[in-house]
């Protein structure tokens, strides 16, 4: 491309302008030419590895700080395609009512990991339906629901036992039968799979695997694990400085698990527990996101009536 070859009202960029007048880097009808798709002078300048190695290393300092900060999540992480992007918008970081939201979700995510670490037999056997919150053990980078589920035994060479199954499209565990002593504890994996293929850790390129562990110890309703970790949750709710209409609008949720007026949780079943549980944990991360923030003035928090009902749907 020449000078005169430009149209009227452009011009040959200055610097560095033409390399030779038989230049041709502009064409857009031709595949780009190996020199034209790097930068010799800075990449085997001297100075070449420790400009490449800071400019990488400041990139991945502001990551960090965007994360810790929760001022910004990296996504791409599964199409391997890796790219931030801003976690609030329209809305300032580091809000009071945004961190809160934040640390109370990831709360909730603990119990519910630390339940499926232990999960009585009985519990999973009945007409009740038990589901694996798979977006518990994903990072928040990932903001959908895996496709599939895949449940194997953590013991090397061992099959799935033939009395429970876990349905791969929506994580319902299936328990046909009461299991003898040997045959527990179980301790199974669980893998998750994207449409891009596996859920991989951010950065490291590992799959994300998650346990679920059986047990053969009774499951009575007072004393069960989840029914302990509800009252530390209602806990956590009644002292955490969340925005107003995000506590109006968790109140009815929380309602259901935990009895306000005789300050005790409610006793029901694993699969009830883990239902209400998940849902209050996604509404959380909306709130923290700074995408979740009416401001009901005659909620729960302000001692009046509870705000309207959150959707669920």
């Amino acid at each position: 491309t020449k000078v005169e070859e430009y149209q009227p009202g452009f011009s040959a960029a200055s610097p560095p302008g033409f390399c030779l007048t038989t230049c041709d880097c502009m064409e857009d009808n031709r595949i780009q030419k190996p020199g034209e798709t790097s930068k010799d002078w800075l990449d085997k300048a001297p100075e070449g590895a420790a400009r490449a190695a800071a400019a990488e290393g400041a990139v991945a300092m502001f990551a960090q700080q965007g994360q810790l900060l929760n001022f910004l999540m990296r996504r791409g992480s599964v199409s391997k395609q890796h790219f931030l992007q801003p976690a609030h918008q329209g809305r300032l970081p580091g809000q009071t009512g945004e961190t809160a939201a934040a640390y109370l979700a990831a709360s909730i995510n603990r119990a519910m990991k630390a339940v499926l670490g232990e999960v009585p037999v009985g519990s999973l056997i009945g007409a009740e339906t038990v589901r694996v919150p798979s977006r518990t053990f994903l990072p928040e980078s990932v903001d959908y629901e895996p496709l599939r589920i895949i449940a194997s035994p953590r013991m090397l060479g061992a099959r799935m036992p033939d009395w429970i199954r876990i349905n791969p499209d929506d994580g319902q565990i299936a328990v046909s039968r009461q299991p003898s002593a040997f045959e527990l504890p179980l301790r199974l994996r669980l893998e998750f799979d994207a449409a891009e293929g596996p859920v991989a850790a951010e950065g490291r390129g590992i799959a994300i695997c998650a346990d679920l562990v059986v047990v053969a110890r009774a499951a009575a309703p007072a004393g069960a694990p989840w029914t302990l970790a509800t009252a530390e949750l209602a806990q956590l709710y009644s002292e955490c400085a969340l925005e107003r209409g995000v506590r109006a609008g968790l109140h009815d949720h929380f309602d259901k698990i935990y009895d306000f007026n005789m300050r005790s949780p409610r006793l029901m079943s694993l699969g009830k527990w883990l239902e209400v549980v998940y849902r209050i944990s996604r509404l959380l991360a909306v709130a923290a996101s700074g995408s979740l923030a009416l401001d009901h003035p005659n909620g729960p928090g302000a001692g009046g009536m509870p705000g309207p009902r959150t959707p669920t749907q």
